[in-house]
């Protein structure tokens, strides 16, 4: 057996730990579950998941852009390349020439000026690439949903 991960790393913590909860004890249909029944349930339903995503990759013949694609496709996203069963023989993805601004989070405020905080993607100088970092609880999840929302106003971006 591996060493136990704590809920809040799986499930996040406030509501997002509570929703889980309530979501598997509901599909049990036993609200007055012991703890390591509980466990035991989270425990199968990591395993399914991680069995199904092997699967996924032996059926993409280990191929890294097949396996995104199938992944992508598996979760509807509408312009996924191939199909299921079929072949997939390349991955094109839409791209946004130019500077992309989203602003940091929900709030995005500075606090001495109350001028919105922006990131800029791709601007001058800068990188297409970020990294979102803090302790647990800190709104590392929230803030990331909020930019990559933003980021749909710039086009049909792929995001996995």
């Amino acid at each position: 057996m591996a060493t136990p991960v704590l809920g809040r790393n799986l499930f996040g913590a406030g509501d997002d730990m509570t929703t889980w909860l309530a979501l598997i004890t509901q599909s049990a249909g036993d609200a007055t579950m012991s703890k390591l029944s509980f466990r035991a349930l989270v425990a199968a339903h990591w395993t399914r998941g991680a069995g199904l995503l092997k699967e996924d990759w032996k059926h993409s013949g280990q191929d890294m852009a097949r396996f995104v694609a199938r992944l992508a496709e598996l979760a509807s996203y509408p312009n996924a390349p191939g199909s299921v069963e079929g072949e997939v023989s390349a991955i094109s993805t839409p791209t946004v020439t130019g500077e992309v601004r989203i602003s940091v989070g929900e709030i995005a405020r500075d606090v001495k000026t109350d001028q919105i905080i922006e990131f800029s993607l791709n601007g001058p100088g800068g990188s297409p690439h970020m990294a979102i970092m803090g302790g647990v609880g800190s709104g590392k999840t929230r803030t990331a949903i909020h930019m990559l929302k933003a980021m749909r106003r710039y086009g049909d971006l792929p995001l996995l």
